[in-house]
């Protein structure tokens, strides 16, 4: 949807930028069960494809796993294997897939293990975020041998931790949303409003002056938190006519490592987990996972 510049809300999202450099495990409070998980991009096709609808959780798994092979190069057995995505809309584009084999019990605890990926993907281990284009995966998992030690309550904050450190260990970051501006202004302040523009980290990929007194429109991506007042800002430098529309068009990863203490990205995920009521803190991959 189109909207003002006047108050932009700016929107980050969580995600990875490697596959996580080891399997990750969780043990239960109980000592009886055990999960492995890694967690790797899901690449920007993919999400996408799920972004517009064309893969999504409601499809016939076998179509599913064969559009992943035929048009993303998936391996269609692994693609077969797809448990869940994210649940809500800012969380959809992410995966759970089962790599394991001859699990008994696998399907006593497979709820358990979505309700804890999702979780996750909606509020993120570095700001409390969304995740966005991650593939979770599922190496192994060490069951009970009784189903009466295997409930919610042993699998899902275990589960949890395991991905939380499988996540941490695949060179996290935040995306930030990028919007596309139509600008419509007199052709005379052309140059002044693309200086603007270029000034506040924008992109110009359209100029076009249309006939008659039609006005100048210049299309720009422009991250969101530089959009916010840019109507305002054209009006008092062209002191005409000015008109600003933005819709979100797609994630930008922000460079750093947020878990590096002398990064500028470090920063803002704090200041994240703030406006969250998290502390300030971000934990590290050995908070969560259990050594074998």
């Amino acid at each position: 949807m189109a909207s003002s510049t006047e108050k932009v809300q700016v929107e980050y999202r969580e995600s990875v930028q490697s596959k996580s450099t080891t399997d990750s495990m969780a043990t239960s409070p109980n000592n009886l069960n055990k999960i492995y998980i890694t967690v790797e991009p899901l690449g920007e096709a993919v999400s996408k494809a799920i972004e517009k609808g064309d893969i999504g959780a409601n499809d016939d798994f076998k179509i599913r796993a064969r559009k992943l092979a035929d048009d993303y190069g998936w391996d269609v057995t692994e693609a077969r294997k797809i448990w869940a995505f994210g649940l809500g809309p800012d969380d959809s584009v992410n995966m759970l897939v089962n790599q394991t084999k001859a699990i008994l019990h696998l399907v006593e605890v497979r709820s358990h293990i979505i309700a804890a990926f999702q979780s996750i993907t909606k509020e993120g281990p570095i700001s409390g975020l969304p995740m966005r284009g991650v593939k979770f995966n599922i190496m192994d998992i060490v069951l009970a041998d009784d189903p009466a030690n295997m409930g919610a309550n042993e699998i899902v904050e275990t589960t949890r931790r395991a991905i939380n450190a499988s996540i941490l260990l695949a060179n996290p970051g935040l995306l930030e949303s990028v919007h596309s501006a139509t600008i419509q202004i007199p052709e005379t302040a052309s140059s002044i409003a693309s200086d603007i523009i270029t000034k506040r980290g924008g992109n110009i990929f359209s100029e076009v002056k249309a006939a008659g007194a039609s006005p100048y429109t210049i299309e720009a991506y422009i991250p969101a938190k530089k959009s916010s007042g840019l109507e305002t800002i054209l009006q008092t430098a062209i002191k005409g006519q000015v008109s600003v529309q933005l819709v979100h068009d797609h994630w930008r990863p922000l460079e750093g490592d947020p878990l590096d203490p002398e990064s500028q990205i470090r920063n803002l995920a704090i200041e994240l987990r703030q406006e969250k009521g998290l502390p300030a803190e971000i934990p590290s991959a050995e908070t969560y996972f259990d050594k074998a």
